[in-house]
């Protein structure tokens, strides 16, 4: 009982937390389902953009989190502060780059996606606006990692609370101009999230510089600690690229069926996402704990809190599964009332929904692993599943013309294979590492 209450402890606040940055991005949205298809799809395209990118914000979280918690669980408290400014120091360095090739790349990206002249006209104001909050967002989850690595999960979580409220009131403020605001259209979602980005980043950074813990900011960059938490989180990264590239390409293929059901499968993306968080969540409980105990020597411990880890949210993410099946058509209708939308949505949530106990597999060990300092598994079967098995056959039935509910079942059975893998390779126990440093 002990174990699933710590877990509990840490996954709760953390999916609560993932759960309203998601939700304010839902309600935005429902925003633009009042003001056309063409809006959704400008959106949704555009955060498939900005999503490429987070391939370096997987690098920095999973190497911060991997690194400190094995300090922490070390007692090594003197490198816990160092090793936090260090990744601090040279992620703000790096974001600030890819924020510059980020907005070099809006064109192309745009042009190569294919959309009609006035979703690609919505997406290009969307993104050139919004891929300015980039760095404040990935700073802000390196110190949330930070936390996360001393067994804090709640203070992230007080924090987007009041800054989801202040966002949401800035998308209707600035989207459709109500209370003596200007009227910016999809700009206004956009000018909404890059302010609050940069609010929260401040008010996290200032809380943590306030808080009586080993996090404490100072100007001294260690190399060797960088590059190490670097080490840990890059094969994270570059599977986190893959992964959502493949996403955007799915995206293009389901594009050339036209905007209704590319909206359609943006709509059922953005109501999957919810059952993502409780997911996220678990993940990340899972690495802090197997870091933890990995570094404190307790190998059968880490082993424990996987098993108890799959128990609890393999139970919560089934319920989930169902409700998305039954309930399908009504999550849609929130977004959009285009009865052409919510059926292609419908037939999306139905397909992911009946994967989601498989899905919560690979949440779990793909945590276990990366906890564990070997985010090159991760990588592995992520990018050969995703590739071999999801993209390759949906082109081929793109290609011979396929109705699109082929390539929903196609992303539901190579969700089974894939997590089946993860469980082969778990049973192997190649994550049994301890040590204070990762291998």
């Amino acid at each position: 009982m002990e174990k699933f209450k710590k877990i509990l402890t840490l996954a709760l606040p953390s999916a609560s937390n993932n759960f309203l940055e998601i939700f304010v991005l839902a309600i935005s949205i429902v925003f633009m389902g009042k003001l056309s298809d063409a809006h959704i799809v400008a959106m949704g395209v555009g955060l498939q953009y900005l999503l490429l990118f987070y391939s370096l914000n997987s690098i920095f979280f999973i190497g911060t989190n991997a690194m400190l918690s094995r300090l922490v669980g070390a007692q090594d408290l003197e490198s816990v502060s160092v090793g936090y400014s260090s990744i601090l120091i040279g992620a703000s360095v790096l974001c600030m780059g890819a924020c510059a090739l980020g907005f070099g790349g809006i064109g192309f990206f745009i042009s190569w996606m294919g959309l009609s002249a006035q979703a690609s006209a919505l997406a290009r104001h969307y993104l050139e606006i919004f891929i300015f909050a980039m760095p404040a967002i990935f700073l802000k989850n390196v110190m949330v990692a930070a936390l996360a690595s001393l067994s804090d999960t709640l203070t992230p979580l007080l924090i987007k609370t009041l800054m989801s409220g202040i966002c949401l009131f800035l998308n209707q403020a600035l989207i459709f101009g109500d209370w003596g605001f200007m009227r910016l259209d999809i700009a206004g979602a956009a000018w909404a999230n890059v302010i609050v980005a940069f609010l929260e980043l401040s008010v996290l950074f200032g809380v943590i510089a306030l808080k009586n813990t080993p996090l404490k900011f100072c100007w001294r960059f260690d190399w060797g600690i960088f590059k190490r938490a670097w080490h840990v989180g890059w094969p994270s990264g570059f599977e986190r690229l893959l992964s959502l590239f493949s996403m955007t390409l799915v995206a293009k293929f389901v594009a050339s069926y036209g905007d209704a059901i590319l909206a359609g499968m943006q709509v059922g993306l953005r109501v999957e996402t919810f059952s993502f968080m409780p997911g996220l969540g678990f993940t990340i409980a899972c690495m802090v704990l197997v870091g933890q105990n990995l570094g404190a020597n307790q190998v059968q411990m880490a082993q424990d809190y996987i098993r108890a880890t799959l128990k609890v949210a393999g139970s919560l993410l089934g319920v989930l599964g169902v409700l998305m099946v039954i309930f399908a058509k009504p999550f849609a209708s929130v977004f959009t009332h285009n009865p052409a939308v919510v059926q292609v949505a419908s037939w999306y949530l139905s397909a992911v929904g009946v994967s989601q106990v498989p899905l919560m597999f690979l949440f779990v060990l793909d945590g276990a692993f990366r906890g564990a300092g070997m985010a090159k598994v991760s990588l592995y079967i992520n990018t050969l599943s995703l590739w071999s098995l999801r993209i390759v056959p949906m082109y081929l039935l793109l290609k011979t013309g396929m109705d699109v509910q082929w390539l929903f079942l196609v992303i539901c059975a190579e969700t089974y294979v894939r997590a089946g893998v993860f469980y082969w390779a778990y049973r192997q126990g190649w994550w049994k590492k301890p040590g204070r440093f990762v291998p």
